[in-house]
């Protein structure tokens, strides 16, 4: 595909083109509309599992969850309590396209069980989560990592569900590792501790071939986001390592920040997308609410050291004609191959990063399709 220079001795009269992924004319295919979803599904997983038929989709459903001062316009009109704020959902579909939310019976909302959640975290608050599949593990096939320990908290329920001190609070919040055999029914498998110490926006992916999980652990550099190596053998035991997935350098724009990345086994290399996140500040230097989310392409060739060899945008601009404008999320899984083509799912969102003034943000699942080996192209100038 040559998406980077690593096989090429030489090349004249040829230019890199990298090719965007064109939106399916149905998009959203998976909307917030029960009231346990309230308005945003910002992250989760998309798998097709071959011996069913069918996609199998796990997400986040969240909404602003307090209304602490400062707070205005549509956040404090709409808040919910902190217990109501943040679940782990499941849907199904034969096609990719359209999808079911079964009602599982596992989780009681307001009053009923008639849902298709899978995981609460009660008094504290879910953030990115990654549903991996490992066949060959008999015991937890299906496996998940995602944030829990967002403030503010519900002390009593904190301490009813997760123990007394709980393992949260500043610098004490982290990833957790579940354990599924159906992808409905899920295990901590850590008791009530966090496997991995690393900020919200991390994301995890299996590598059948090492027999590792990878893990792009999100922290800083330089005052700004930045992702990290990390990886396990078991999903329990991690180790954080000082090299970089994904950076913001100087071949970047100066307001340009590493907010996530997501790396897969494609052929004979790796890649990977990774989320860019254009900080934009107002006159006085505060970071305003025009912060956007777009994705450039990843290349790896061992899946420990990654470039991005092609500093170009990957999905086109949106525009203000659009609902989806300028926020575009990395769902935790790889393309997925349907007849000559790969299916990206990813979560857009109405807006930009921060809710503004009354403003009432859109988060919903999108898929795009892209020609299978169609991420870039070495194509012949004018000139013989």
């Amino acid at each position: 595909m040559f998406v980077d220079d690593v096989l090429i001795e030489k090349m004249e009269g040829l230019k890199r083109t990298l090719h965007q992924p064109k939106d399916l004319a149905k998009n959203p295919v998976i909307l917030p509309n029960r009231p346990w979803e309230h308005r945003r599904i910002p992250f989760g997983s998309v798998h097709y599992f071959p011996q069913d038929g069918k996609f199998k989709c796990w997400y986040l459903a969240m909404n602003i969850y307090d209304s602490r001062p400062g707070f205005r316009g549509y956040r404090k009109k709409h808040h919910v309590p902190i217990h109501e704020a943040a679940f782990i959902c499941y849907a199904e579909s034969v096609d990719g396209i359209q999808w079911q939310k079964p009602n599982l019976g596992l989780h009681e909302f307001r009053g009923s069980k008639d849902n298709n959640i899978v995981l609460t975290c009660p008094g504290t608050h879910f953030d990115s989560t990654s549903v991996m599949i490992v066949p060959e593990d008999p015991e937890w096939p299906y496996r998940m990592m995602t944030f829990i320990g967002r403030w503010p908290y519900q002390e009593d329920l904190v301490k009813k569900q997760w123990g007394d001190p709980p393992p949260f609070g500043i610098g004490r919040h982290g990833h957790y590792a579940f354990g599924s055999k159906d992808g409905i029914h899920w295990k901590k498998l850590n008791h009530n501790q966090p496997v991995l110490r690393a900020n919200d926006r991390s994301m995890f992916w299996w590598d059948p071939v090492q027999r590792i999980y990878i893990g792009a652990a999100k922290t800083s550099h330089e005052r700004k986001r930045a992702q990290a190596y990390a990886w396990s053998r078991d999903m329990i035991n991690w180790k954080k390592t000082s090299d970089w997935i994904h950076i913001a350098d100087k071949r970047d724009h100066p307001d340009d920040e590493a907010e996530a990345a997501y790396g897969f086994r494609y052929e004979s290399q790796w890649l990977g997308f990774a989320e860019m996140r254009r900080v934009r500040k107002n006159q006085v230097g505060i970071v305003d609410h025009g912060t956007t989310i777009n994705w450039e392409l990843l290349t790896s060739r061992d899946g420990h050291h990654w470039d991005r060899p092609i500093r170009q945008l990957f999905f086109a601009d949106a525009g203000h004609e659009t609902w989806r404008y300028q926020v575009f999320k990395i769902f935790a899984n790889p393309p997925i191959e349907r007849d000559g083509k790969l299916w990206i799912y990813y979560s857009g969102k109405t807006g930009t990063v921060s809710v503004d003034k009354g403003y009432q943000p859109f988060e919903a699942l999108c898929v795009a399709t892209l020609r299978k080996d169609g991420f870039v192209s070495l194509d012949a100038g004018q000139q013989p």
